[in-house]
């Protein structure tokens, strides 16, 4: 039962996914179109930041995924708190084998969880984009 001041939470249905990858066939994807803001933590290769240059992340999302699969193999689920905006204009999926969740439990609104198919998991701090004005 959530308050009345509570979201309640959001079920992968919800986000249009539910699905588990088939394979990593349609792994990696293309070289990223410009590399992400991507900074890994010292001695902690699976923490770090992400800032993106838009507020738009699913369409950062495949330059983002390319770039860690080169070192932590394909991945295969993205577990975020996504937007409105960001699950009206989702465009992954079925089609290149990596599930979209909503968040855990528990899980912090600016966290992003990244699972490989070798069992790791990648935890990045979302940073709001830098304003160029």
């Amino acid at each position: 039962m959530t308050s009345a001041h509570e979201t309640p939470a959001r079920t992968p249905r919800e986000f249009g996914v539910g699905h588990m990858p088939k394979s990593t066939e349609s792994q990696p994807f293309r070289k990223p179109s410009r590399t992400p803001r991507l900074q890994m933590q010292a001695g902690d290769r699976t923490s770090g930041q992400w800032r993106p240059f838009t507020t738009n992340l699913v369409v950062e999302l495949h330059d983002l995924i390319a770039a860690l699969s080169q070192f932590y193999g394909p991945i295969e689920r993205v577990v975020f708190d996504w937007s409105d905006h960001d699950i009206g204009q989702r465009a992954i999926g079925n089609l290149d084998d990596v599930a979209v969740d909503g968040p855990e439990p528990d899980q912090p609104a600016n966290t992003m969880y990244l699972y490989s198919t070798t069992g790791l998991r990648i935890q990045l701090t979302v940073e709001p984009p830098i304003s160029t004005r």
